[in-house]
């Protein structure tokens, strides 16, 4: 009968012991993976990219060079949109420090100029075009000119190929002030009335990247940064799963979680900084 019973109290205590080990075993691991499964992806912002002009949204190739030269000093690593969506939907990974870098308005220089550059320290980046622009240079003749073309249907085609640059929406002919204010609602307009411009003008953009880059694009800028719930429920509905804000900022972007990157803040990357300065701004953002 005793041994009956220090047989029970072996078994409890064991069951006890091990029921400890488990819960702190699973606590550790659940605080390893809080640890992990959030991360701070750093977006810049760019514009142009000319040599000897000057202005807000304009850098040269020795400031974007260097600029990419220190990013790598920081440890900083070149991630791409589908990178950022895996890791929101829980597919992959992405590096400790990811950055992604973006320009807006499909500038010619984009191209002439950024690719070079990107290519030569092994980046990629996001170009977001307006498909009035390109479609106006395209029809127009005019383009291949860094200080004022846009890229053209057929320059979006030989630049899509090599996989350095992702092309995303910025609207077709919502880049403007008025009649409305980038893509904001207007008074008394009815959801539904709203919901079907928006639409109509984000797919006729949607449908010449899918035509001439050779896939759906993900990623959609909002003009001037202005976005709305509606806005952002409508793009959901029609597949964008990136949407590209102008609220200064990094991202926190979490592993499952496709909400945490929509809404993704932006550091602009003003013409008058040095790089130095500019690394500052990022690591202010970064450190908070």
């Amino acid at each position: 009968m005793k041994k009956f019973i220090k047989v029970i109290i072996f078994v409890a205590v064991f069951a006890v012991f091990s029921l400890s080990a488990t819960g702190i075993i699973n606590c550790n691991a659940r605080v390893a993976r809080a640890e992990v499964l959030e991360t701070k992806i750093v977006t810049i912002m760019y514009h142009s990219v000319l040599n000897g002009s000057k202005g807000r949204y304009i850098v040269s190739e020795k400031q974007l060079e260097n600029d990419l030269v220190a990013l790598k000093n920081e440890g900083f690593v070149s991630v791409t949109p589908d990178e950022i969506i895996a890791f929101s939907e829980g597919r992959g990974m992405l590096p400790e420090k990811p950055v992604l870098i973006t320009f807006d308005d499909g500038h010619y220089n984009s191209l002439y100029y950024a690719v070079p550059i990107l290519k030569k320290h092994g980046f990629t980046a996001v170009i977001n075009v307006v498909g009035a622009y390109s479609e106006h240079t395209t029809t127009s003749g005019d383009s291949k000119n860094p200080n004022y073309s846009h890229i053209t249907w057929d320059e979006m085609a030989d630049a899509a190929k090599d996989g350095v640059i992702y092309f995303g929406n910025h609207s077709f002919g919502m880049h403007k002030f008025k009649p409305r204010y980038g893509i904001a609602q207007k008074p008394y307009e009815s959801d539904d009335e709203y919901v079907k411009i928006f639409t109509a003008d984000t797919m006729k953009l949607h449908d010449k990247i899918k035509e001439y880059a050779g896939y759906d694009t993900a990623v959609y800028a909002y003009p001037f940064g202005k976005y709305s719930a509606l806005a952002k429920d409508t793009l959901k509905k029609l597949g964008y799963k990136i949407t590209l804000t102008c609220n200064e900022g990094v991202t926190s972007a979490r592993f499952g979680d496709p909400d945490s990157v929509i809404y993704m803040r932006r550091i602009n990357r003003e013409g008058s900084y040095s790089t130095e300065k500019f690394i500052n701004v990022i690591k202010k953002y970064y450190s908070r």
